[in-house]
């Protein structure tokens, strides 16, 4: 509570203001449930690959005013996991995040696999970010903006009160809908009888919804309502649509079914009810849109909402093509795997005067970026010591040509997915640009393999180069390893001896990681023996010899590295190490004679 109300305190006076003395704009994030990278009519979004069967007007309109991004990267490959990453401004290995799956990480579908998934969400096993997570809209909110979730919320629960982690406790000034199911059971309000539909979506809608009405439409007569009342404050919008997720069979506007249904068949699309789908977000987007260009600006006399406002579209996922829904090609993979099908989907911005109309951005860019994006553009930031891990987009939504600092994106899945037919095995995933290359590393906990492909000559993933471009994959590696210490990654766990599944690049034991373990290691281990690490950078403390990452490098850490190195040179012994390299002295925390007592005492040396 303190924390929280240093956050207001802190920023709550004069943050209505952006750099350079302009006037902070509005912000408005649509987000659509499961629309896949090739989705939408817009050519450039996938370098070409439009849908020839579903219409997105609305969505080429935006793109002709702002900016289409190709590489549009989700940070999980369904729907929690995203929008914890967008609230908390954090990747899931994350204390204010640690939402890696819908459910948990063992959806084996009773196959016997061997290893078991890590922990997800709460001690209590919800799929949600802790109430202690700094989000978005509390950081927004404390810069001056009237704050709104509309529609599917998934990673809190406005019913139960001691999580204290729904809209309303996490900085949204209203919750219009959201709720912590992950679906909305059905995308019509009501019946014919004005009964209500679902449980799933929040009675705070019920005033928008008439009987018959689609919940696409509700959900955006209450972001236009709310939008209307916004006099004194800039506003921020958290629209997160319930479509185009399922239910999908008899689950579009009729009209629009009718409209598919009499249209020839696209060559990889052709499902109507789908298409109805996705042309009713597209429709409530062109709504926002209209409202936003013909309504005048209550703060900036004379000029219209649109000239002051940042719009982002994006999806939470790719495409679910179970079921013959639809189809994500030429990517591979789909919702819940972590191929590009999974994790690649459309997004546009548009902000006039700020972001150039009809530009194209191949940066590789992340949900994890539009907490410090929002946040920037609000002149606000989170309180100290809260970490984000994205990357503010201001830079490169002004000019096209700029580039980010980062260079590299990752994703941790320490577990399973197996149903529907989908075949998501443990795995930490990396994306890095490196001149003309797009290099795109999988680390497989099962078997400690790694797959390899180039995006930008193969964004199918046909070609695995693990076995030809093996530097690659030692350096990606390795980097893969210090993000994974550096985040506090838990990784799966072996089923046949309940210890931890070895990270990437690193043999247990091995901290100057060239593959092996033995005298360099043990110099690195000694050099530091007894010292307080805690005060440096996890990944560092580790490679410094810190093994069980406790902050330390103690005697724990001693017998570990004792049984590392026996069981990677079955025919030498510790004491061959003692006698090449001499004892340590003056270790730090603890007099050299008592140091090096324990040396010969731990490593069992008379």
């Amino acid at each position: 509570m303190q924390f929280r109300l240093a956050l207001v305190l802190g920023l709550s006076c004069g943050g209505v203001a952006a750099s350079g003395g302009a006037a902070a704009p509005n912000i408005v994030f649509i987000l659509a449930d499961d629309l896949g990278w090739t989705d939408t009519s817009v050519a450039a979004a996938s370098l070409g690959n439009a849908s020839d069967f579903y219409e997105t007007p609305n969505l080429e309109a935006l793109a002709a005013k702002g900016m289409t991004f190709t590489h549009a990267y989700t940070t999980g490959a369904n729907c929690a996991p995203t929008r914890a990453a967008l609230l908390s401004g954090q990747y899931a290995p994350r204390a204010a995040n640690h939402v890696f799956a819908v459910g948990d990480l063992n959806r084996t579908a009773g196959q016997a696999v061997p290893l078991i998934g890590a922990s997800n969400g709460l001690p209590t096993g919800e799929d949600q970010i802790p109430g202690s997570a700094i989000t978005i809209a509390e950081t927004l909110r404390a810069a001056g903006y009237a704050t709104a979730h509309f529609g599917k919320y998934h990673v809190g629960d406005p019913t139960n009160a001691a999580l204290a982690n729904g809209p309303l406790e996490h900085g949204f000034d209203a919750n219009f809908g959201g709720q912590a199911a992950g679906h909305p059971g059905s995308t019509y309000f009501a019946d014919a009888a004005g009964a209500y539909a679902s449980a799933n979506v929040g009675p705070e809608l019920d005033a928008y919804a008439s009987p018959g009405e689609h919940l696409t439409d509700a959900t955006t007569d209450a972001a236009l309502d709310f939008m209307s009342r916004q006099t004194t404050k800039p506003f921020y919008l958290n629209l997160a649509y319930h479509a185009v997720h399922a239910p999908v069979a008899d689950q579009g506007r009729a009209d629009l079914v009718s409209k598919y249904e009499a249209k020839t068949p696209g060559l990889r699309h052709d499902n109507a009810d789908y298409a109805a789908l996705v042309e009713g977000v597209d429709e409530a987007v062109g709504r926002i849109v209209n409202y936003l260009e013909t309504t005048p600006d209550p703060l900036h006399p004379g000029q219209m909402l649109a000239a002051n406002t940042l719009l982002v579209f994006a999806s939470d996922n790719g495409g679910l093509e179970a079921g013959g829904v639809t189809e994500n090609s030429p990517l591979k993979g789909q919702k819940g795997e972590y191929d590009e099908g999974g994790i690649r989907v459309p997004m546009f911005a548009v902000q006039p005067g700020v972001v150039p109309a009809g530009t194209v951005n191949s940066t590789p860019v992340s949900t994890v970026d539009f907490y410090p994006t929002f946040a920037a553009a609000a002149q606000a930031s989170p309180p100290p010591g809260y970490v984000l891990d994205g990357e503010n987009l201001l830079p490169i939504l002004a000019d096209e040509s700029a580039a980010l600092a980062r260079d590299a994106i990752f994703w941790h899945f320490p577990g399973y997915l197996l149903d529907s037919g989908r075949d998501q095995r443990p795995q930490t995933v990396m994306v890095k640009t490196d001149g003309a290359h797009e290099w795109k590393l999988f680390y497989n906990y099962e078997d400690q393999s790694y797959e390899l492909y180039d995006l930008a000559a193969d964004v199918g993933e046909t070609t695995n180069l693990a076995a030809t471009e093996t530097t690659v994959v030692r350096d990606l590696a390795l980097e893969m390893a210090t993000w994974l210490l550096d985040v506090g990654a838990e990784t799966p766990t072996v089923a046949a001896t309940g210890v931890p599944a070895p990270l990437p690049a690193l043999a247990p034991g091995d901290l100057t990681g060239d593959g092996q373990v033995g005298v360099a290691d043990w110099l690195v281990l000694r050099a530091d023996l007894f010292h307080d690490l805690s005060g440096v950078s996890p990944s560092e403390a580790y490679f410094r010899g810190d093994l069980n990452r406790d902050g330390r490098n103690d005697e724990a850490d001693f017998l570990a590295f004792k049984q590392y190195y026996l069981a990677a040179n079955p025919g030498g012994s510790v004491n061959d190490l003692v006698s090449i390299v001499p004892e340590p002295t003056g270790l730090g925390l603890v007099t050299a004679g008592v140091a090096a007592a324990a040396v010969r005492r731990i490593l069992c040396i008379p």
